[in-house]
């Protein structure tokens, strides 16, 4: 393991591998609490703000090697599309979870129309369309897509699938005998064959 950052006391995460492996891209938090999306050269030469008057970046998904779907912070919380020349606020309550649709071209993300009311949308970044595809468990807004269009969400210890052909959400697994508690943020490999998972420990 090769330590690439050392910025103490600002702090970074989400990192992204960039460029073809020569650069990795981070939300930093900043000495003044501003979180800005910043370039760290992988050679260490001298990191910077990638998208600089964005300045309340929460969580983000390249779309592209231009093109940047933020979540960005405020009351409410949206989705911007930003590159360095532009960006667009196209979307308003939504949750943290950005993710490009495998073989579709699209974006998701959670549209909150209400506290108890959460729905995973398809978004279509050309045509500035939103289609609702399917209303998500209470309080899951983490998900993550496997490569044959289906999608994962955590709900409790629950693994949960949904695919366009489905009516609801099927279990996949309950990991509580394993000792997991709530499950968050998820992650699959492009192939589908391995998963990763945040979960709180479940307590005995």
């Amino acid at each position: 393991l090769d330590r690439v950052t050392a910025t103490a006391p600002e702090s970074e995460y989400s990192p992204v591998v960039i460029e073809h492996g020569k650069a990795i891209s981070v939300v930093r938090v900043e000495r003044d609490s501003t979180q800005r999306l910043w370039r760290f050269p992988l050679d260490g030469s001298q990191p910077a703000p990638m998208l600089e008057r964005i300045v309340r970046v929460g969580y983000y998904t390249w779309l592209d090697d231009s093109v940047a779907a933020l979540f960005c912070l405020g009351s409410p919380n949206a989705l911007v599309l930003a590159s360095a020349h532009r960006a667009d606020t196209v979307a308003r309550s939504v949750g943290r979870g950005l993710q490009k649709i495998p073989g579709r071209g699209t974006l998701s993300y959670v549209h909150k129309v209400s506290s108890s009311e959460w729905w995973l949308v398809e978004f279509d970044t050309e045509r500035r369309e939103a289609r609702r595809l399917v209303r998500l468990p209470s309080g899951v807004e983490d998900h993550a897509w496997l490569p044959d269009g289906r999608v994962l969400v955590g709900h409790g210890s629950k693994l949960l699938v949904w695919g366009p052909r489905s009516d609801d959400w099927v279990l996949v697994r309950d990991f509580a005998a394993e000792g997991l508690g709530e499950i968050t943020r998820l992650a699959v490999s492009p192939r589908g064959d391995y998963l990763a998972a945040v979960a709180v420990p479940r307590e005995r």
